[in-house]
């Protein structure tokens, strides 16, 4: 990433400072996680958020979940329209809990309870001390006659996430990111600048919206919406601040501005260089850092990206219905003679899942080591043992395994 951005976001933030209702702090061993849309989905892909934030508390072992999921909206959490997901994937609560009975324990075998965890998420390393949530563009849809009820429901979300104590000991410190402008892209496929516009409209009030219920409940806000919109409204004489310092230069901040230079690929869903600017953003105004830029980050990022991918396919499960729905707790045959008392899709996948946590809280140490620039050394010797299924279809040869007869060789003409 090149450095030069570091002077396009020092003027952004100079132009639009956050919100602050109470001064933001983190503690040593908290655990953040990310809630809400689309784009605190793709920030997990990319990672700046979660590499700048390790960067700035290097000795603090920080510990991210991303809990994003497109299509979410604020009243999610007690709203299933508005939180779509597969049969028991798990409530809004449980997973910033981290605690998670198994959903139909009845239809479990007798072979399948000595194998399975009655907390479902025990590994997740979630119970959250920190959660950032990223709403507001899907709701902004709703035009001007959404506002009110858009208003509300941010007062309950916010009522509702202080009054929990996911980490078992005390109310959740609280951040709440505004949507992002929609970013002009000069293309036939996508809006135009009629249609930009009338959702920045809408966008602009959504925000402000959120801002104010966040200040009038007292807690912390950031606004992304007005520096990645009036970024693209400064022209000539721009303030840089720069460690501190402010000095004069000429140019335009290439922040939404220019179509040669994109931070979406669609004008709403950020890219690379769109989280990094995004997330220099909030670190600037959570914590007023000005040293980001000297640092260097790239050995970081790679850390954080691979744990997120652990993490990614952990929580995104592929086919949720037969890893922890209906399907799930079908049987196994266990060998020869029909469908009995085996094992069932959940004890053996739930084991996937736990190899998984256990891969991605393993990665969580490399990148404390990274940050505190030690060496990288992945230690998995602590994984779970698959569970091993045995077909109900064996083969003659040893073990049920079956003799594939080799393929014909084509003939020469």
């Amino acid at each position: 990433m090149k450095t030069h951005l570091w002077a396009v976001l020092a003027a952004i933030a100079f132009v639009a400072p956050v919100v602050n209702a109470q001064e933001f702090t983190l503690n040593k061993g908290d655990h953040i996680c990310i809630v809400g849309n689309t784009l605190a989905e793709r920030m997990q892909h990319f990672g700046w958020l979660e590499t700048l934030i390790h960067a700035r508390f290097p000795e603090h072992n920080l510990v991210f979940r991303n809990l994003g999921y497109s299509g979410d909206e604020i009243d999610g959490w007690q709203n299933p329209n508005h939180r779509m997901r597969s049969m028991s994937f798990g409530s809004h609560d449980e997973w910033l809990s981290g605690v998670a009975p198994c959903p139909q324990p009845a239809k479990l075998s007798k072979k399948d309870l000595d194998k399975v965890r009655e907390n479902r998420f025990e590994l997740t390393n979630t119970k959250a001390d920190v959660i950032f949530a990223f709403y507001g563009y899907n709701e902004s849809f709703a035009g001007e006659a959404g506002l009110d009820t858009f208003q509300q429901n941010v007062a309950a979300f916010i009522k509702h996430t202080l009054e929990q104590k996911y980490n078992g000991k005390s109310a959740p410190r609280l951040v709440l990111f505004s949507p992002i402008a929609h970013e002009f892209i000069d293309s036939p496929n996508l809006p135009s600048k009629e249609v930009v516009a009338a959702s920045n409209a809408r966008l602009k009030m959504y925000s402000q919206a959120m801002g104010e219920v966040a200040k009038a409940n007292g807690v912390t806000f950031v606004d992304l919406f007005t520096p990645t919109m009036t970024a693209t409204k400064v022209v000539g004489k721009t303030i840089f601040v720069l460690g501190g310092k402010k000095k004069q230069q000429n140019g335009e901040p290439h922040w939404f501005a220019t179509t040669s230079d994109r931070f979406t690929i669609n004008g709403v869903h950020i890219n690379e260089r769109g989280d990094f600017v995004l997330s220099v953003l909030a670190g600037w105004e959570l914590f007023n850092e000005t040293n980001i830029g000297e640092l260097k980050h790239e050995p970081l990022r790679g850390t954080v990206v691979a744990k997120n991918f652990y993490w990614f396919n952990r929580y995104r499960v592929t086919d949720g219905y037969s890893t922890y729905g209906d399907r799930a707790f079908l049987k196994f045959s266990e060998g020869p003679g029909g469908y009995g008392d085996g094992l069932s899709n959940y004890s053996v996948a739930q084991r996937e899942l736990d190899v998984l946590d256990q891969l991605t809280s393993n990665r969580d140490k490399v990148v404390w080591d990274v940050a505190q620039g030690k060496e990288i050394n992945p230690d998995d010797s602590n994984l779970s043992p698959f569970i091993p299924v045995i077909t109900n279809k064996p083969g003659p040869l040893e073990g049920g395994n079956i003799c594939f007869s080799p393929g014909r060789k084509p003939s020469r003409r």
